[in-house]
């Protein structure tokens, strides 16, 4: 490469850096929404879970009561 090619260069190599970057930050906000989906799935998940474990609790005490 000559001395003159330089400053084309340097530019190129600027708006590649500036576009990793862009990249960069699009996809940490992807991330962070899918950390958002995970979390929010999990709530799901214990909810789902406590409602099972109470439904089982009373349906185990209306056939205990049945009996008694």
């Amino acid at each position: 490469a000559n001395i003159e090619d330089l400053p084309t260069i340097v530019s190129e190599v600027v708006d590649n850096i500036q576009h990793n970057y862009e990249l960069i930050y699009e996809l940490k906000d992807q991330i962070n929404g899918l950390k958002q989906e995970i979390n929010a799935l999990k709530l799901i998940q214990i909810i789902s879970l406590k409602k099972d474990k109470l439904d089982k609790e009373n349906t185990f005490k209306e056939r205990n009561d049945k009996i008694h």
